[in-house]
């Protein structure tokens, strides 16, 4: 769903910005809401473990905090912002590859404009019936991947009555 920001974004101010990020529809807060609970929980879980005396005495929790500090120290060997650029490069490259992959209408549409030539009834009716083609092949494509796409065109009923099957 597309949420709308123009008026907010109009205004460069602390309150707009402000406004913007704690809004909940199509927030940053809305997707990571679930992990950002989970990871709270375990974090608090594990800190009133360790500071309470109930379940460990001043021996595990001597041995608790000297594996802390060993892996502290052994952060700096692992390059974590060099695995991250990794990760970040394989993320882009596989959404990048999706997106080319998915095909245009426009493009084709052009190309067979241009390739189907004439101004006779036969010509006009090929270059509108492959167009139809690849217009229903992006809905085919694109119900998979959109809500808005799969209520347009939930059934292929749907696909008939709107003309892309004839």
């Amino acid at each position: 769903m597309t949420i709308s920001y123009q008026c907010d974004v109009r205004n460069a101010s602390v309150i707009s910005f402000c406004r913007i990020l704690f809004r909940w529809k199509g927030s940053i807060w809305k997707a990571v809401v679930f992990e950002l609970t989970i990871w709270s929980l375990l974090y608090a879980s594990v800190s009133v473990f360790y500071r309470s005396n109930w379940f460990l005495n001043a021996k595990q929790k001597r041995g608790f905090a000297e594996v802390a500090h060993l892996i502290r120290r052994h952060m700096n060997l692992f390059p974590i912002t060099f695995i991250l650029g990794f990760y970040v490069s394989a993320v882009a490259k596989r959404w990048v590859d999706m997106i080319r992959n998915m095909g245009y209408v426009d493009n084709l549409a052009l190309l067979i404009g241009n390739y189907i030539r004439g101004e006779d009834e036969y010509a006009r009716l090929m270059r509108r019936a492959m167009v139809r083609w690849v217009c229903l092949s992006q809905v085919l494509v694109y119900r998979d991947i959109n809500i808005g796409v799969r209520k347009r065109f939930p059934t292929l009923e749907s696909i008939v009555k709107a003309g892309l099957i004839a």
